[in-house]
């Protein structure tokens, strides 16, 4: 080792040079505190023994300079003292010492100090050494990280995320977000909005949103209903997984056509809805297993139906909002939500806006442990407007001539959506990708009535009374439940007439029928209880025909 000693004694000097020189050691000496802090500058010696009495600089602020000009490398001091006054002793130690050496001086102590303060500073020099990797590492990691989160969010952002009715708040408690919010709209117009929480944070929360988003985007978008696709997600994150992580999450369907808001709530904190007549508030409790727990045997999957009124708005938000803590230890909690969200009062701003500025005040500069994530639905003119943005605006494939039917039997009507079927039927024979608003609308009306009125035979005025909505849907459910005998058919077909092309759809049922005269001849119809789709059908297609009975309906419709 290269060692400096200091010390204003010549003769101390020479001692400790022999016994150092003698162990193999190199020296460098310096007779003050001053010349001391000048040499090591000079020469950078591994180890430094430090007298305290000297002139010019005394020993412990020779140390103090010392210690400041080595931050990155350890040296350390070792102070030659005859003082055993416990007060100077503490003062060595404050001024950056790290050990002693009392005088007079003994070889044997010296070489195993010296080993001792060796096997310090070779130990600091591996860790500084691995800290500067360990830190190299970090940097290329965060890079990949953040490119990573670049592509994931992009994969999250599939759908429509410029819904004005819908508002998102989303906050990372690492560089990947463990909740994920998804909203698209289908060519009806009805809004899929899918919230949720993995469980934890971070990049493995994270990964389990990649087949949620696919699976959600890609079913929405061909026309399955909301508990066909938490089947699918649950049944692809229960086999994906590992045990102990889950989706928490709440999955709604908001059809303008009928005013219902369609919601299955598994996990997530309760979801507030405000009455747009007098702000009052209700709670939604969750009543079903967060997604990826259990199989689809076990899985209870049927939404619960709310009726909506104008300017409602439903709130909904992860865990991490209501566990956020102060740096008094105190949680934001469910009661501090509520009562943000009962003193926003009448007001057309977002309530996302008050919640967050709220949370802001609360939290200070303490950020959640959590990912936090809040979103709004306000049920307001904007989501009664009849502008959908189609994703896919190409030019249909040529007319041709071509007929295909389905017989859908009683065993597959209570458990599959022949929807998505018949839309993947005229987008790949035909390309008609243009007019899928239309189209989705009339088969989705037309099967709609047949199933309910001609197979079911439910009756429609029920949703007029209070309640009548739900009511409607719970019939519905039982009634699918208890089906025995019963078909649906539907013929789709096609003819070219010069460019021209023209599509008919018939859909027929095994029922009596019902009295479709008044509908169709109607000029307007009760958008909140029912005979708004024989009126919508009439006013999309180039002709809607019924037979007699009303179990067989045929539409025309032309296309460019």
């Amino acid at each position: 080792m290269k060692v400096l000693i200091v010390d204003d004694e010549q003769a101390n000097r020479l001692i400790l040079q022999a016994m150092l020189k003698k162990s193999g050691h190199e020296v460098v000496e310096a007779c003050n505190g001053q010349e001391a802090v000048e040499l090591f500058d000079e020469h950078h010696p591994e180890l430094v023994l430090m007298d305290v009495m000297m002139p010019v600089m005394d020993g412990y602020d020779a140390t103090r300079a010392i210690k400041d000009k080595s931050v990155k490398h350890f040296t350390p001091v070792i102070f030659l003292t005859a003082i055993t006054d416990e007060d100077a002793l503490v003062k060595c130690v404050e001024s950056g010492g790290d050990d002693f050496l009392t005088k007079p001086y003994n070889r044997t102590i010296l070489q195993a100090k010296i080993a001792a303060m060796e096997r310090i500073r070779l130990l600091n020099h591996t860790i500084t050494k691995q800290n500067q990797e360990l830190g190299e590492y970090h940097k290329y990691i965060q890079h990949e990280q953040e490119v990573a989160e670049k592509i994931f969010s992009k994969l999250m952002q599939q759908g429509e995320t410029d819904l004005p009715m819908v508002n998102i708040f989303r906050e990372s408690a690492a560089t990947f977000n463990g909740d994920i919010c998804l909203v698209t709209r289908q060519p009806s117009g009805v809004i899929y909005l899918l919230v949720g929480d993995f469980t934890g944070h971070g990049l493995a929360a994270a990964l389990g949103a990649l087949p949620a988003t696919q699976i959600f985007y890609a079913m929405s978008n061909k026309g399955f209903s909301i508990d066909e696709i938490i089947i699918e997600i649950n049944q692809r994150l229960k086999s994906l997984l590992p045990t102990g992580m889950f989706l928490a999450a709440s999955v709604l369907q908001l059809d303008p056509s009928t005013s219902t808001a369609s919601i299955w709530h598994g996990g997530l904190p309760d979801i507030i809805m405000v009455s747009g007549q007098d702000r009052s508030m209700t709670k939604l409790s969750s009543k079903h297993l967060p997604l990826g727990v259990v199989d689809k045997s076990s899985l209870h999957f049927q939404p619960e139906h709310i009726k909506l009124s104008d300017n409602d708005r439903i709130i909904i938000y992860s865990d991490g909002l209501i566990e956020t803590f102060n740096k008094k230890g105190e949680i934001f909690g469910m009661e501090r939500l509520e009562r943000v969200i009962s003193e926003a009062g009448d007001t057309d701003n977002s309530y996302i806006d008050i919640i967050i500025s709220d949370l802001e005040d609360f939290r200070k500069d303490v950020m959640s442990h959590d990912d936090v994530s809040v979103v709004e639905f306000i049920c307001d003119d904007r989501f009664y407007s009849n502008e959908v943005i189609a994703n896919e605006k190409s030019s249909p494939d040529e007319p041709r001539k071509w007929e295909m039917t389905f017989v859908f039997g009683y065993d597959l009507l209570g458990a599959f959506d022949p929807l998505p079927i018949m839309m993947n039927v005229l987008r790949d024979i035909q390309g008609l990708q243009k007019y899928k608003e239309d189209l989705f609308l009339i088969l989705s009306e037309l099967y709609v009535n047949a199933l309910d009125y001609g197979i079911l035979h439910l009756d429609s005025s029920l949703k007029k009374q209070p309640g009548g909505f739900e009511k409607y849907y719970a019939e519905r459910s039982k009634r699918l439940k208890k089906l025995k005998d019963g078909w649906i058919k539907i013929t789709l077909a096609d003819e070219k007439n010069n460019e021209t092309g023209h599509l008919t759809i018939i859909v027929e049922d095994s029922g009596k029928g019902f009295d479709h005269s008044a509908f169709i001849n109607a000029k307007t119809a009760d958008q909140h209880t029912h005979g708004r789709g024989v009126l919508l059908v009439n006013s999309l297609a180039t002709s809607l025909r019924y037979n007699t009975e009303g179990n067989r309906a045929e539409v025309r419709y032309e296309w460019q």
